[in-house]
């Protein structure tokens, strides 16, 4: 039981260090970590995270392609406001 629970620990840890921007929602998918801004951007985009989002950004990223938020109602994004909260302070949207 010990093994599992350490290798558990390590398999979260691992994953974990790869994200660098966490999302909350309080519609949709509660909870989720992204390693780009843009891949945040695309699941809200999609609808996958909806109402109310905070974006919590905790490290540097590599992006490779822009980052685009749409504007809620366009597509699938469906958002009454974000906070977006980094190392370097924060900002609140509508």
């Amino acid at each position: 039981m010990k093994k599992i629970l350490l290798f558990l620990s390590v398999l979260l840890t691992y994953s974990s260090s790869f994200a660098q921007i966490d999302v909350t929602a309080t519609s949709g998918t509660p909870f989720a970590s992204y390693a780009t801004l843009k891949d945040a951007f695309d699941a809200l985009n999609s609808g996958i995270q909806t109402g109310t989002i905070t974006i919590a950004i905790s490290g540097n990223t590599t992006e490779t392609a822009s980052a685009v938020l749409n504007a809620s109602g366009t597509g699938g994004a469906n958002y009454t406001q974000y906070y977006n909260f980094s190392n370097w302070g924060s900002t609140k949207n509508n």
